[in-house]
């Protein structure tokens, strides 16, 4: 099944395809390219990153050992595991983009915090959407963070093991695609929690 999800002017349209597949894989991707947030909606919270969050695993504080000057530098505490799947999957995020002619994203800390954040809430509340329990889509939760952005998308999938077999996907389905490659986005987040992968773009 793929899943589909766009934000136009605040109204979220829904696609629903139905193929035979070779495993059991779900994706969903969404993006809001055509809505420019008002000015005045882009700033209305922020969160403390200055501690770690108990309620979720991995926590939200930038002590990883690597480069930050690597745009794949993955700045959220998760395991060793889930942070190799992270960086694989901006790696190939990102060499796409080249092959593309586009510069590459920059893994930032309140989009991962806001992406690992919906990947675990989704497991723990057995749910596969772009819209949380609360009715908040990816756009409310990246402003509730702190997040400033005219332009932004998401890409939500469950089931890949591998941050290139997730990317695979993606590429291969057209909106998903479109949110990857997208020359206006600079900013990323990627999440990851039991096969539900979360990918955020700003600009």
């Amino acid at each position: 099944m793929l899943r589909t999800s766009f934000e136009i002017g605040g109204f979220e349209l829904h696609l629903l395809i139905l193929i035979i597949p070779l495993w059991f894989i779900t994706l969903s991707g969404c993006s809001n390219e055509g809505f420019q947030a008002a000015q005045g909606k882009l700033a209305t919270a922020s969160i403390d990153t200055t501690t770690p969050s108990d309620n979720l695993p991995g926590g939200v504080l930038n002590n990883n050992p690597g480069d930050p000057n690597d745009p794949c530098y993955v700045p959220i505490i998760v395991d060793a595991n889930t942070k190799n799947k992270i960086e694989a999957a901006c790696y190939f995020t990102n060499a796409e983009r080249d092959a593309n002619g586009l510069p590459p994203l920059k893994l930032d800390f309140l989009h991962s915090t806001v992406a690992q954040a919906h990947a675990v809430d989704m497991v723990v509340n057995s749910y596969f959407s772009h819209v949380n329990l609360n009715g908040d889509g990816f756009r409310d939760r990246l402003l509730s963070a702190g997040v400033i952005f005219d332009f932004g998308g998401e890409n939500i999938a469950f089931g890949p093991l591998l941050g290139l077999e997730v990317v695979n996907m993606w590429m291969a389905s057209g909106p998903h695609r479109q949110n990857i490659l997208n020359a206006k986005y600079t900013r990323m987040g990627i999440g990851y929690y039991q096969t539900y992968w979360v990918q955020d773009f700003t600009d």
